[in-house]
This record gives structure tokens, C-alpha cells and sequence, in this order.
């Protein structure tokens, strides 16, 4: 069952990928917990495999990627996949600590926020460092889920 949704006219962009004018009403389909989960894992698999496509399939396309020591945002499809493919590079690999967290939880959300830690190890650190991690996601109108934004930070 679709979602109605009214909005008033300052949520007309919905992180750049739904746009939704005053008095518009639109149906979206909200995507369930275990596919978002599904989708992190596989992404996290593409990702640690250097598989580009792999990882590209699961963006959306006006996702910011942001570098995990410069946090400059890299903002769009083509220039996240030019990021991406240039970080492959130095041989990244990201390891979630325990369960990420997930809210809201449940089936049927349209966007859900993911955070937790991580390790993440490079060529720049191959003994490791520590990464706290956020991750916003949307669920398309199918209840297919997409990153629309990609944010790491390495913290002390």
C-alpha cells in the first residue's frame, strides 16, 4: 500500500531525488528493515571487493560522498563514482563493530538513518582506524533502498 504524503512547500526537494510541490500529493512505497539491511550488506561487499558498479548500484543519484578525513562532500553520481574509483586506489576496506543502528525500524519507511563504528583500513592505514559512520537512506518508489548520503569520519 502506497503512503499519501502532503508536504508543505519548504520539503519540495527530498535530498535532491523526490520533488514534491506545495499541495502535491504522491504516492510512495516504503521499503522494510530486512531489505535496507540486505542492500547495506551487499554494498559493503561491492565495496570491500572494489567492485564500482557494485557499490554504484545501491546510490542514489544525487548522493553526497564524503571523504572520510577531508569530509569534503562529493556531491552527485558522476563525481561520488569518480571518488569511489580514485579511493579503490589505496585498497579500502570497511569493517562494521557489532550491529549498526537503524532508525526509524520496521517495515514500510520511506528514509531511515544508519550509524555505528567501524574499522576501516587502507594503504594510508593498514593497521586500522577507528570510523564512526552515517548513512541516509530513501526508499524508492518501488521499496527499493538507496544511499543518499555516505558520510564516514575517522575519530580518535
Amino acid at each position: 500500500m502506497g503512503l499519501r504524503r502532503e508536504l508543505p512547500n519548504e520539503f519540495g526537494k527530498h535530498r535532491g531525488r523526490i520533488n514534491i510541490s506545495y499541495n502535491k500529493k504522491e504516492n510512495v512505497m516504503g521499503g522494510s528493515q530486512k531489505d535496507l539491511v540486505s542492500m547495506l550488506t551487499a554494498t559493503i561487499n561491492a565495496f570491500n571487493a572494489h567492485n564500482l558498479d557494485g557499490v554504484m548500484q545501491h546510490l542514489d543519484p544525487a548522493v553526497n560522498v564524503f571523504g572520510i578525513r577531508s569530509q569534503a562532500p562529493h556531491k552527485g553520481a558522476a563525481l561520488s563514482r569518480a571518488f569511489l574509483e580514485q579511493s579503490f586506489n589505496d585498497s579500502p576496506n570497511f569493517t562494521p563493530l557489532g550491529q549498526p543502528m537503524i532508525v526509524p525500524s520496521g517495515d514500510n519507511i520511506t528514509s531511515a538513518t544508519i550509524t555505528g563504528k567501524a574499522t576501516w583500513t587502507d594503504k594510508k592505514s593498514p593497521q586500522g582506524e577507528p570510523l564512526q559512520f552515517t548513512f541516509e537512506c530513501a526508499a524508492g518508489n518501488t521499496g527499493n533502498w538507496l544511499f543518499t548520503s555516505v558520510q564516514g569520519k575517522v575519530v580518535p
